[in-house]
Parts: C-alpha cells; structure tokens; sequence
C-alpha cells in the first residue's frame, strides 16, 4: 500500500474538515502542521484519538514525536507502521 492511499486519505479528511476547511486545496502532504501554525497541541491530540477509534491502534506518549506528526505524510507512514503496512 503506498502512502498516498488508505490511512493518508482518511487523516488528510479528517485534518481538512476538522482543523482547516480554508486549506483544502492548498495543503500539502509535505505541509508542516506544527510549526506554520497549521495546527496546535489540542489539534494532536485530537488526531490521535481519531487515529485510535477509525483504525484500532494504540499510540503511546512516547510515539507522539515531530517525527511521526509533522505531516500528513508522516502521519500517515506512522498510522500505516503500526497496522503493519509495509511503507
């Protein structure tokens, strides 16, 4: 499965429609989140829980890093890790 289908379309929904409706045809999945104010600490949070309920994985505090939510690209290659997708 290649990054650009399954989770990484459900998270890209679910980061637009929540969080920033205005972005949709302008974010990237190479857009930081964190750092261009895109999003906040709240906003993580709140992915994960939707990461937890839509695909049944648990993230621990410790997986919550730059690395695995800068992008949506690298939130989707994390979520795709832990069901055991090979990214």
């Amino acid at each position: 499965m290649s990054v650009a289908s399954g989770p990484a379309e459900d998270i890209r929904a679910f980061v637009v429609g929540r969080f920033v409706p205005e972005m949709e045809t302008r974010l990237t999945e190479e857009e930081p989140l964190f750092g261009s104010r895109v999003l906040d600490s709240v906003h993580l949070l709140e992915i994960v829980m939707f990461l937890e309920r839509q695909y049944g994985i648990r993230v621990d505090a410790a997986e919550i890093t730059r690395n695995n939510f800068a992008t949506l690209k690298a939130i989707a290659k994390f979520t795709q890790r832990k069901l055991g997708v090979e990214v």
